[in-house]
């Protein structure tokens, strides 16, 4: 009921899913999320992280590009020390 459009997929062997929520005023939580799915899917296809887009960038065939997706925070953190310019 929350989410428009979905894509999973396995990102360094871990299962992810982006998604473009229903409502721009409102963003489900992982939690919420997790338990409208968990009747219908077995616990081994509930993906691990969730990544909130805008859209899909699709490919020339018109299929998502999951190369142009970003990638989850747990996976892409910020440097442990700030780039200071010299």
């Amino acid at each position: 009921p929350y989410i428009d459009m979905a894509h999973a997929s396995a990102v360094n062997g871990v299962l992810t899913a982006w998604y473009v929520p229903k409502s721009r005023t409102y963003t489900p939580t992982k939690h919420e999320i997790v338990a409208s799915i968990q009747d219908h899917l077995p616990s081994y296809m509930i993906p691990t992280h969730f990544v909130v887009v805008g859209s899909f960038p699709l490919n020339l065939n018109g299929k998502v590009d999951v190369k142009q997706l970003p990638l989850p925070d747990i996976l892409n953190p910020p440097p442990l020390h700030p780039q200071i310019p010299i």
